[in-house]
């Protein structure tokens, strides 16, 4: 069994594919490695859209979007990232410049706010409802 098993069962996920080489050509370009929950989706899963939000795209960042945004590159660098952390790295996209955020620890953020404990509980929560975390 793997660990995200619950995710490929989904009927609210679209899923895309990724090459492991696309996971470290990523890593290599940022300079440090993907929080271990996120690489293991990659690896396992690939990225895509959640489907359900009456808002957002919901898009689980593909690896090579991250080091975009990481590295200020192509539509990311003018992201403005005076309302994120330095240390939080985002991976789910959810309009123009608004995304969740992965902590190194695992941990998951809206706007500071942590809203899951690690990106397996977030997972959970956004395929059973999304946008979860807008109050």
């Amino acid at each position: 069994m793997e660990l995200y098993d619950f995710v490929r069962t989904s009927d609210n996920i679209r899923i895309h594919n990724i090459e492991e080489k696309d996971i470290e050509l990523a890593k290599n370009r940022m300079h440090f490695r993907f929080p271990e929950e996120l690489r293991c989706f990659y690896s396992e899963i690939g990225y895509g859209f959640i489907k359900g939000s009456k808002s957002f795209a919901n898009r689980i960042m593909p690896p090579d979007d991250v080091a975009d945004y990481v590295c200020f590159d192509s539509f990311f660098e003018y992201v403005d990232r005076s309302i994120y952390s330095a240390e939080d790295i985002p991976f789910f996209h959810l309009s123009d410049e608004d995304f969740l955020m992965i902590r190194k620890d695992g941990k998951i953020v809206y706007f500071g706010e942590v809203i899951a404990d690690s990106f397996i509980d977030f997972m959970r929560k956004e395929l059973e409802v999304p946008d979860f975390f807008i109050k």
